[in-house]
């Protein structure tokens, strides 16, 4: 029970290579807390500027991946959130159900992203290439 192909990484992957991102790492964990949450300690320890998670982003019980990002980031950035929730709702009206988040978690970026393909593909929409300069000012840099 909960294993099915995932669809929404491969979409993911592809629209940040599409934008000259670099991705490092491309990993199915499963949907327990203390996975996500060692995996995100071993990619931000590792200085990785953006780690994109997919699912568990929802209203059901099992979606507990935004609980997961929450306790480790440092620094919310609500905007990143409501910049897809925005993107998303002109396209569908269920996409107000999304409890995604973005913060920084020491110097990378975590955004929590949709586990379908068509909202993972609709969330990056809306945030590239703007989210892209954001590891500019994490590290201290302008906003020019």
């Amino acid at each position: 029970a909960g294993k099915r192909e995932d669809n929404s990484g491969k979409v993911i992957k592809s629209m940040l290579e599409s934008y000259g991102v670099s991705v490092p790492y491309y990993e199915v964990v499963p949907d327990e807390a203390e996975k996500i949450q060692s995996h995100l300690r071993r990619w931000a320890a590792e200085n990785i500027p953006f780690i994109f998670t997919t699912g568990g982003t929802g209203l059901s019980p099992r979606d507990r991946t935004v609980e997961a990002v929450r306790a480790l980031i440092d620094r919310d950035v609500p905007g990143i959130a409501e910049a897809m929730r925005a993107y998303g709702q002109e396209r569908t009206p269920v996409a107000m159900h999304s409890r995604s988040l973005a913060g920084v978690m020491g110097d990378s970026l975590v955004i929590t992203l949709p586990g379908s393909s068509n909202g993972a593909r609709e969330s990056l929409e809306a945030l590239l290439p703007a989210v892209l300069h954001a590891t500019n000012m994490i590290h201290g840099g302008g906003h020019g």
